[in-house]
């Protein structure tokens, strides 16, 4: 596994994760499938009965192409999101990227280091490991149409994903932001 910073600058705030055997960075893979319409139209057909069940709770009518065009346009909405709030530069925003991510667990009130946090916009999630304020390692991103995680493979695939990064980074002592620096300047 290798932690790769998002926006190079002396002081990246947000990283995603690379697993090993895979060509490309957790935050990259899930754009580039929610941006892809035929791995959306596949995963709305093989989900339409969470799509309908999502639907019924939410008291929207989304078909399966509307779907897709809805998930297109919020994963450009949330790169957008996510890159601003991840800008070093952008000095004002930074609040943004620590209200962007929240606890996973919804009644958690208090922040923590190592805490399993979450993004989202609509239906897309980006999961993540909290090591302190205004700094974050991405683990994976799904589309979640559920109300519990273990309900679907691919979203309790996400909570083995958080699970691991968090001992990963745990046993390699990335747990405050001095150590992110250090693995930065390759100490």
């Amino acid at each position: 596994m290798k932690i790769v910073p998002i926006i190079e600058d002396p002081e990246p705030i947000l990283y995603t994760v690379q697993y090993l055997n895979e060509e490309k960075d957790e935050l990259d893979k899930a754009f580039d499938e929610w941006m892809d319409p035929e791995f959306l139209k596949h995963f709305f057909e093989l989900n339409s009965e969470d799509l309908k069940a999502y639907n019924n709770f939410h008291g929207t009518h989304y078909t399966v192409d509307e779907a897709v065009s809805k998930t297109i346009d919020d994963a450009f909405d949330f790169q957008d999101l996510l890159y601003e709030a991840a800008d070093p530069g952008n000095k004002t925003e930074l609040k943004i990227l620590q209200d962007l991510f929240e606890p996973l667990r919804n009644h958690e009130n208090e922040y923590y280091s190592l805490q399993k946090s979450k993004a989202r916009n609509s239906w897309l999630r980006f999961y993540a490991i909290r090591i302190e304020e205004n700094l974050y390692v991405i683990t994976g991103g799904c589309i979640k149409l559920t109300q519990k995680m273990k309900e679907r493979t691919h979203t309790d695939l996400e909570l083995k994903k958080i699970d691991q990064v968090k001992r990963y980074l745990k046993n390699k002592g990335l747990i405050n932001k001095k150590a992110f620096k250090e693995l930065e300047l390759g100490i």
